[in-house]
Order: structure tokens, then sequence, then C-alpha cells
């Protein structure tokens, strides 16, 4: 912590300088965050980051940029991802079709499909996630010392989001897809980052669209033949398939990635607090501490922001993590607010809940003396904690 201060020092008491700016892929920002950001909030509620752009840190400045007009989910005209270039690139298609970067009628559009068939699937399944809880938990020894994140919450997570997609795939090519969607909403720093990215995501939708194939066939009751089912004609047929797939990834994404963190999260407060391990305990566990801590938008014209003036074309990032801490209302931001809130919420805190609750019967014993924080922007995903059942 100590050396995050020494190196903001100049930042917080004077102007910027190319050294004095946030870095969001900083682990120790990372496992600091929450603490700079009440610091930085009183001074600089809009901080400059080391990857371009600028994050908002005031919660009333976050919470008017969900629906300001000034604001645009679509990247930026000259951004590798910009729509002129999906034919280019598989990683500008993918934007292309998902909601984080649509904006207007075709946000609407896509946005009342994927929720129609998300909640019509979630309806019949949410059922099953209890009981493959039941089953990974029972498959742990007592006095075994497991990996919290990596293995049982990983274990967990991709075997009840694949079966709530419709997909049967091994943790660790699960894993790679689900992280190459989530580089789409950092900058890019490089050539060959980009480039492995590109390389994942055709993975990812060959992987998906084989899935598609298979369960057009057998019919099975999953959120691939629910995307299929209810595909608005608004959309077109030329790319049907490609939204289907690139949709059911970004639930997966989210459902694999932020959940098992969240598992983390939860774990460490509960180890902490220890009390009836509920959905109420869960929700305040992530807000505190939200894995998801950022997200981003364009600035589609000059606007101005917490006293500063930002020009179009700027990249705008919302702290969501700051906001939650700094909020004198009590709004949650954890989720999103608005046409931008999370549509996976119900179902990533039902997961978390239902895994954590089980694992706090067996009077777990939780060790984060090795917490480290992988690095990646915008994002707080713990690992190298440890799980040791007692009972």
């Amino acid at each position: 912590m100590k050396t995050i201060w020494k190196r903001l020092k100049r930042y917080v008491d004077g102007d910027p300088s190319p050294v004095d700016v946030l870095t969001l892929t900083d682990p120790a920002t990372i496992a600091g965050f929450r603490d700079l950001s009440r610091e930085l909030r009183a001074r600089r509620p809009v901080c400059p980051l080391s990857s371009g752009g600028v994050l908002l840190l005031e919660p009333e400045d976050v919470k008017h940029a969900f629906s300001s007009s000034a604001l645009s989910n679509q990247p930026s005209r000259f951004s590798a991802l910009a729509a002129k270039n999906k034919d280019k690139y598989i990683a500008a298609s993918v934007a292309s079709h998902i909601l984080p970067f649509l904006d207007g009628p075709l946000h609407v559009t896509t946005r009342q499909w994927a929720s129609r068939a998300f909640f019509r699937h979630l309806r019949d399944f949410k059922g099953q996630i209890h009981d493959i809880a039941t089953r990974h938990c029972r498959t742990m020894d007592v006095g075994q010392s497991y990996h919290l994140v990596e293995d049982v919450a990983r274990r967990f997570v991709v075997e009840v989001m694949g079966a709530f997609i419709g997909i049967d795939l091994c943790a660790s090519d699960l894993k790679r897809c689900t992280s190459a969607l989530f580089r789409l909403f950092a900058p890019a720093f490089d050539a060959e980052t980009f480039a492995e990215t590109n390389e994942a995501l055709a993975l990812a939708r060959n992987h998906l669209g084989e899935a598609l194939e298979a369960r057009r066939q057998d019919l099975a009751p999953c959120l691939l033949n629910a995307l299929d089912a209810t595909y608005p004609d608004e959309l077109g047929q030329d790319e049907r398939d490609l939204q289907i797939i690139d949709n059911a990834l970004l639930f997966l994404a989210d459902g694999v990635e932020n959940v098992e963190a969240a598992v983390g999260i939860v774990m460490m407060r509960y180890a902490q607090e220890p009390q009836a391990l509920a959905e109420e305990f869960v929700r305040t566990a992530i807000t505190a501490d939200t894995p998801g801590q950022a997200i981003a938008r364009i600035a589609s014209e000059d606007i101005a922001i917490g006293g500063e003036t930002l020009t179009a074309g700027t990249p705008v990032f919302l702290s969501l993590s700051s906001a939650n801490d700094g909020s004198a209302t009590g709004d949650d931001f954890t989720f999103g607010r608005g046409r931008h809130k999370c549509l996976g919420e119900n179902l990533a805190v039902t997961m978390v809940t239902e895994l954590c609750a089980q694992l706090a019967d067996k009077v777990p014993d939780i060790n984060s003396d090795k917490l480290t924080y992988r690095a990646m922007f915008g994002h707080k995903w713990p690992r190298g904690i440890t799980v040791t059942l007692t009972r």
C-alpha cells in the first residue's frame, strides 16, 4: 500500500505527470483500490489512466454517466473494435453483436431478445444450481487444502454455466474463451495480445457453433436453444448464428470469470465475519468489493464531468467500486444501472450463494496469506486463497 501512495503522491497533491496516473492492471493498485479511491474522490474525481482516458470515481458522476447521451457504448471510430472492422477482426465482429458495445435501437432490440431468452431458461434451470453445488462440496475431503477460486469455484462455475448455456468443455478450454471476451473491455496494449484475443475468440465461436448445432438436434433445454427460439427478425438472418453464439459467450464469460472471483471475495469476508451465509450477505460482500470494478464508455461529444472537460473520443471508465464505496444514498452500482444493468445478476448471486452457503456449512478454514489479484483491467479477481473443510 505504501508503494501506491508514494507513486501517486505528486498526483494527489498537484498536477499529474505521465507517471502519476492510475494503472488498473497493477496488482498493488487492484488490491488497495478502495482506500486509494477514497483519497482521490475528494481531490480528483476524474482520474487519468495510464492506458488512456479517465476513470470516474464520484458516485453522482458515475450515476449520471449511465444515462448520459454524450457517453456511448460503441467503440471509437479509431478503435480496432469499431464496427467498420468487423470483417477484418473477429474481436470487432463479436463487439458488434453484444450489449456492452451497442447503442440506440440495436441495443434495445438485442437486450429485449437476450433478456427474454435468458429469463425463460433461468426459470427452469435455477433448481439445478443447488444440486451441482451439493455434489461439488461432497467431493471435497475434510482436512484437504484446496485453492478456493482456481479449483473449487472454477469447477463449479464451469459445470453450472456449461449446463446453462448448453456447451460441454473442459475448464482450460472454456477459460481461454471467456478470458478472451474480457480482454475486449480493456485497452489493447499490443498487437500480439490483440492477435491472441482474435484467435481465442475464433476458438470460442467454433466451440459454441458446434454446441448450437448439437442442441438444435437434441432440443435440450439450454440458453443456446432459448436464444435460437426467440431470435428477433429485426436483427436479420445473415448473422443469426453469430448473434446467438456471441451473446451466449457474453453470458458464459460473465458467469465464469466474475462469479468464481465473487466466491473468493465472499468467503474472505465470511472468514472475517462468520454468520448465516445467505443472499443478503453475498450482496453486501460483492457491493463492498465488486469483482467487476469498472466499465467503459466513449465520449461521443465534448462533455464536462467533475469539473473536467473531456473531448469527443475520450475513453471514460465508470468506477463501480468507487461509486459503491462513496454512495451517500445507498445506490448499488455492482451490476450496473437502468438499461445497462447486468441481465445475469440473479443467476450470478444464486450461484455464489449456493456454493458459499454449502462451504460455510462445512466450517471452512479460509487462508488468504498468499492472496494475489489477476492483472485484468477493471476487475478484481482474487487468486491464491485456500480453503480447508473441517467438518
